[in-house]
């Protein structure tokens, strides 16, 4: 039956784990991340920054997850995860890539082992460019985090 097929595809496509959409980003915790974004034209730009909050007044230093690109690639990477600010190797944990910089594709990428410890919500997230001195925000909404259930996969 055609309906019930339908119907099958939409439960299918509501129970996946990973979707990215306008505004709306959704990942499993413990699984690691590629999100990947259009933001519109970024070439020149300065400095990339993905942010995830519980709370869009708290601090950047209180982010679920703060990454950071800067062009040239300088200190960049993972800043903060759960409050916490990361140092050495953990930096490379989280990226941002451009794949594209003249229509703003790009790749924002987050280690298994960093994704495991944040738990399941719905927060708000940005992209924020800095570019010819100037700070926009291309792309903003809610990143919900679903749970996994296997969580040992050592």
């Amino acid at each position: 039956d055609l309906a019930a097929a339908e119907i099958l595809r939409t439960v299918r496509a509501a129970s996946s784990s990973d979707a990215t959409a306008a505004g709306a980003i959704t990942r499993r915790r413990g699984d690691s991340w590629s999100i990947a974004l259009t933001i519109g034209a970024i070439t020149g730009y300065t400095s990339l920054w993905f942010t995830a909050k519980r709370d869009r007044d708290d601090d950047d230093t209180a982010s679920v997850v703060q990454i950071k690109l800067n062009s040239p690639s300088a200190a960049d990477g993972l800043l903060y995860v759960n409050g916490a600010a990361q140092t050495g190797a953990a930096l490379a944990l989280g990226s941002i890539t451009v794949t594209n910089a003249a229509t703003g594709e790009i790749v924002i990428a987050l280690d298994e082992t960093v994704t495991a410890t944040i738990a399941p919500a719905g927060i708000s997230y940005d992209v924020q460019v800095l570019n010819a001195g100037n700070v926009t925000t291309p792309d903003s909404g809610t990143l919900t985090i679903t749970a996994d259930v296997t969580r040992d996969v050592t």
